[in-house]
């Protein structure tokens, strides 16, 4: 079997991580229904979760020269899908960057390599 089709498992792998833990956030919120109040701190499992999605996003981007486009429209597509239910259940959304943003920490993460 080819590298890269180990490669692709792998990162088809890390993209079930990240909607399994979706899911679990998904359907906590659905069995603990609160309304969402504008000051309401955010539950710290989003933010790792965040961070957890954009980081392997990132590994995955720079793994892979060329698809940062595919890579981060699928991961936002996710986030876009979990916040319509996390909505609909009065939870707070999940956030994730822009594509800018999101290029921008892939130039960064490429001259700290150079360096």
């Amino acid at each position: 079997m080819p590298h890269h089709t180990d490669q692709h498992e792998t990162e088809l792998m890390d993209f079930e991580v990240v909607e399994t833990l979706l899911n679990e956030i998904s359907v906590r919120f659905e069995r603990e229904i609160t309304p969402l109040v504008e000051n309401t701190p955010r539950p710290m499992e989003y933010v790792q979760l965040e961070a957890l999605a954009l980081n392997d996003a990132l590994d995955i981007a720079c793994e892979n020269p060329g698809n940062e486009w595919d890579i981060w429209r699928a991961l936002a597509q996710s986030f876009r899908e979990m916040n319509a239910r996390l909505i609909s259940v009065g939870a707070p959304e999940l956030r994730f960057v822009s594509y800018g943003t999101f290029v921008g920490y892939l130039k960064d993460n490429e001259a700290a390599l150079r360096s």
